[in-house]
């Protein structure tokens, strides 16, 4: 894919900062490229912002973008991702203002983990009370089994022993990736979420189940602290019609994922 065209990336920052800017002012430095998305550091005199691009003739890509749109909208002076500063639907692309900090990727370590699993925990459920929901009726064994490989032949009398029977919450839009390549550690540890481009509808808690089958890959025999303190950090959050978040279902899960090729398929 190509960087967007600077007069298109000139138009976004007239109209967000209210001065005439030049494509010719527009100074762009590539941070990190895949196959069907980019981002970028715009530099304009003095002034910082970063730019996300799709690439908009992959329909995947563009759905990417529109879900990473409607999330940082929804999330706009939450204080839990970046400021949103425009976006442009037939370019594909985002600029969102600029986050001092440290990819959380940096500050995890064997000694921090169990405090930066508190620290998704809690914004997981901050996240959570700003997303759209939809009313369900199955059970976690039911959900559960959807998944290829976490339900297996010799783990499904288990499951249906814990699970069966028991509801899931309802579904809302969980970010679905949580990555601590996708979270910025500020100076004050602050926790900024980024990346919303995986954004599903699942049950309410599933960001804390997905966070804790990345960390239990990294740490695998740190499974009861992982996830003690993700339902900590979430369950600290004093909110109504956010019920917790099962600590079994997440130890099984994230358990299941880690022990099978399941965590190395695509999202789903």
């Amino acid at each position: 894919m190509v960087p967007p065209d600077p007069r298109n990336v000139a138009r976004a920052l007239t109209h967000i900062t209210g001065v005439d800017i030049a494509p010719d002012d527009v100074h762009m430095q590539l941070i990190s490229k895949h196959a069907d998305r980019m981002v970028q550091r715009v530099t304009v005199g003095t002034d910082i912002y970063f730019l996300k691009v799709f690439d908009n003739t992959r329909e995947e890509a563009r759905t990417a973008c529109e879900r990473e749109v409607f999330a940082m909208t929804v999330l706009r002076d939450t204080g839990l991702a970046p400021q949103l500063l425009a976006f442009n639907r037939s370019g594909a692309f985002i600029i969102t203002e600029p986050v001092p900090g440290l990819m959380l990727e940096a500050a995890l370590t064997n000694d921090t983990l169990a405090e930066r699993a508190f620290q998704i925990g809690e914004w997981s459920a901050r996240y959570i009370a700003y997303q759209p929901r939809r009313e369900t009726d199955i059970d976690w064994f039911d959900y559960i089994r959807q998944y290829s490989g976490i339900v297996t032949r010799e783990t499904e009398i288990e499951a249906r022993q814990l699970f069966s029977g028991r509801p899931t919450p309802d579904f809302a839009l969980a970010k679905h990736d949580q990555s601590p390549m996708n979270f910025i550690l500020t100076p004050d540890e602050t926790l900024i979420g980024i990346d919303f481009e995986r954004t599903r509808f699942k049950p309410i808690g599933w960001d804390v189940i997905a966070a804790a089958w990345v960390l239990l890959k990294r740490y695998p025999d740190r499974e009861a602290d992982i996830t003690a303190s993700l339902c900590a950090g979430w369950k600290s959050v004093e909110q109504e019609n956010v019920p917790d978040v099962p600590a079994d279902v997440v130890a099984y899960f994230a358990r299941q994922a880690v022990q099978t090729d399941w965590a190395r398929k695509p999202y789903r």
